[in-house]
């Protein structure tokens, strides 16, 4: 394990297009809900790195991940990046643009947050962000309030699928 204390400032470069990372053969994968031709930005006061058969980056004390419109801000944030797996928890903020296809074929954007809650969890394999502890989503259709909101993306990470709140669902 690596840790680092202070200013803690991360960029997690994207892979090329042959699968390598600085001449290297890549085996990262990283949550589809972020461009996967953009580096991500990281900052906090402290990172531990797992390196054994999982490679988790844990970043807490008041920690911020950010690429273009989409970032996540709370105490801790974990990157799974063997399953490409995102984790959040303890006074979660998080924001996301995501294209929505409308009949039309216009696409228009909904933005998900979970403001001063709980927790967030991205799992790469399902493509699915879950918001829990009084989640709340705006959209074109309006916005709504629940315990507990799923969010399922397209497998591109940036296209919604369908959303299910669970839990005082409380739309506006």
């Amino acid at each position: 394990m690596l840790a680092a204390n202070g200013d803690v400032r991360s960029v997690l470069l994207p892979a090329k297009k042959d699968g390598t990372t600085d001449g290297q053969k890549s085996e990262t994968r990283m949550p589809s809900m972020l461009k996967g031709d953009q580096p991500v930005n990281v900052v906090r006061e402290r990172l531990e790195l797992t390196m054994a058969h999982v490679s988790k980056a844990t970043y807490t004390v008041r920690a911020k991940l950010w690429q273009s419109d989409t970032s996540v801000q709370a105490e801790t944030i974990t990157i799974d990046e063997k399953a490409g797996d995102l984790a959040a928890s303890g006074s979660v903020a998080t924001s996301s643009m995501l294209e929505q296809a409308a009949k039309t074929k216009r696409p228009r954007s909904a933005c998900a947050r979970s403001d001063r809650r709980r927790e967030f969890q991205y799992a790469e394999a399902l493509h699915r962000a879950t918001y829990t502890g009084d989640a709340h989503l705006s959209g074109p259709q309006g916005d709504m309030t629940a315990v507990k909101i799923e969010l399922y993306l397209k497998p591109s990470g940036d296209e919604l699928e369908r959303a299910e709140a669970y839990d005082n669902l409380h739309p506006s």
